[in-house]
């Protein structure tokens, strides 16, 4: 595990946030055996009901809650208890990285449960400007309250080629949060957002790599420039609270 790319500091500390703790860090060929990525992303090629992957373990990794409940998707051999399995490997493998540690040691809240979510990009479409939450609370009750996730993370898991775009830009500025409310508020354009900002750490995409960062990071991905390609990964979220 490494920390992701240089990055620039903010300048004054706005006394109104809380201080940015360490990361990104990136962990390439984070699998010994690639196969549980292989299999998820012919499941995502397989099926048009790429974002029904999700759910939220408990720390023994037992279901806790169901986010969705049609999981087989397109592809009737990849239904609910492989895809429950396949959860559980990411998820055990993320949570025990190096930099997940070392936020949770700096946060110092005690882990209650792991989201899991399933994310796909193409040219048609991407995962915008955004901070992980709890999507069940008001927006603002979470900007406020700080209701994020204590560590994120995203895997990798297809395809193999290098891609062109598909960045994970993540904002690592001290007022990330207040600006990313400012910049929601005033419906500020994501390519005004990027220029604004001399915080970014982008980190490229690539196969069997997982990147880990504080939960309360504003981050996004650049736009795919490759045309049928499908860029998939799988978000895990490790949270001090159980959400739906």
């Amino acid at each position: 595990m490494h920390p992701a790319s240089t990055r620039t500091t903010a300048g004054r500390r706005p006394i109104d946030v809380t201080p940015v703790l360490p990361g990104p860090f990136v962990v390439d060929d984070a699998f010994e055996d690639t196969a549980v990525l292989d299999a998820l992303h012919h499941w995502f090629l397989s099926t048009p009901n790429t974002g029904h992957l999700g759910g939220f373990f408990a720390p023994d990794l037992s279901v806790e809650h169901r986010r969705v409940l049609d999981w087989t998707g397109g592809d009737e051999d990849c239904g609910e208890p492989r895809l429950l399995d396949w959860a559980r490997t990411l998820v055990a493998r993320v949570r025990d990285t190096e930099g997940a540690r070392r936020i949770q040691a700096c946060d110092g809240r005690a882990i209650r449960g792991y989201e899991f979510w399933g994310n796909v990009s193409s040219v048609r479409g991407k995962t915008g400007y955004h901070i992980d939450r709890d999507e069940n609370v008001d927006w603002v009750r979470c900007m406020v309250e700080r209701i994020f996730p204590v560590v994120s993370t995203v895997t990798y898991v297809g395809p193999r080629a290098v891609l062109r775009g598909g960045d994970l830009l993540v904002d690592m500025g001290d007022d990330a949060v207040s600006f990313h409310v400012r910049a929601m508020r005033s419906g500020m354009s994501e390519a005004a957002v990027i220029a604004a900002r001399d915080t970014w750490v982008r980190i490229p995409y690539r196969h069997n790599r997982v990147v880990v960062f504080p939960g309360d990071r504003p981050h996004l991905v650049t736009p795919l420039e490759d045309a049928q390609v499908l860029r998939c990964a799988v978000g895990v979220g490790l949270w001090h609270r159980v959400i739906a």
